[in-house]
């Protein structure tokens, strides 16, 4: 299914700063609703830092694997559908766990999110590159922080869920061990994104950047993620991704942009991330050992 989207500029005031976003509306006519969901900050592909996104086939090719070997590694990165939006997901810790942004779930309006009521359907979709498959989400196991609470510059907009069935034969991203430090370098790994030359409907996305600055909020340490990652819709979920000996650890998922612009400024330029600090680390614990 896809959605059908007006992107427009909006100046919103956010507990108590001003700063700019666009929102993307998102008609999905097969459930018949109309939702409201924050995209990145750049209308065209994300400028920080300048373009840093590629093709899985140009990340294969400029790190000397086959196209089968990098869709593979990336193979957790998937597609979240609901009722009200779709984004980017990945699978964590186990093969039936997927997170996202909470705010693909719930629309945000200045102050507050907006329950659209139960969630009656989900599914999480992956993809070989050429076909993909639709595996179902157990609703009653969607778990967030309160609506009431946060913003999208901090470390609440998740929310995590378990699938009906586990997959086989793709192997979830990895918990941190250690948490994230200012300077590192990471992937961003999306599925489809709004204004990419590349995007393939059934191929994903990888952005070679570094994380600039990490924050901490009350009981979240390294709770958020300072990026300069070029990123637009469609990349709201998607894991940030370390290499290790192990293999791919997830140490975020991209939440929101702020500003359009060249060049990485701490307070006006960057795209966020929600660092996986130790509380949320926990809930996808308590949720995967959930019968």
């Amino acid at each position: 299914m896809r959605n059908l989207a007006v992107a427009f500029k909006l100046r919103w005031l956010l507990l108590g700063t001003g700063s700019r976003f666009y929102l993307l509306v998102a008609g999905l006519l097969a459930f018949g609703s109309v939702a409201m969901a924050l995209t990145f900050s750049t209308p065209r592909p994300g400028q920080i830092e300048g373009e840093t996104r590629e093709s899985i086939a140009d990340y294969a090719k400029a790190n000397h694997l086959s196209l089968t070997q990098a869709r593979q590694e990336f193979a957790a990165t998937g597609r979240i559908e609901c009722p009200f939006d779709a984004s980017s997901a990945f699978l964590v810790y186990q093969n039936d766990i997927v997170i996202t942004a909470r705010h693909v779930l719930f629309s945000r309006m200045p102050g507050r999110y907006i329950s659209h009521g139960a969630i009656n359907r989900c599914a999480f979709e992956t993809s070989d590159g050429k076909t993909s498959v639709w595996h179902m989400v157990d609703v009653k196991s969607i778990t967030y922080p309160d609506l009431a609470t946060g913003t999208f510059f901090d470390n609440t907009d998740w929310a995590i869920m378990k699938l009906q069935k586990p997959i086989d034969g793709i192997t979830p991203y990895r918990l941190p061990e250690l948490p994230a430090k200012a300077g590192e370098k990471i992937l961003d790994v999306t599925t489809r994104q709004a204004n990419f030359p590349k995007e393939d409907w059934n191929e994903r996305l990888v952005s070679q950047c570094a994380i600039r600055d990490v924050e901490s909020f009350k009981d979240a340490p390294a709770g958020g993620l300072k990026l300069d990652c070029a990123m637009s819709g469609g990349a709201s979920g998607s894991p940030i991704l370390r290499k290790s000996a192990k293999g791919w650890t997830a140490l975020g998922l991209a939440s929101a942009g702020k500003a359009n612009c060249r060049g990485y400024d701490r307070a006006k330029c960057f795209n966020f991330a929600v660092g996986l600090y130790p509380g949320l680390q926990a809930a996808i614990k308590k949720l995967a050992a959930t019968p």
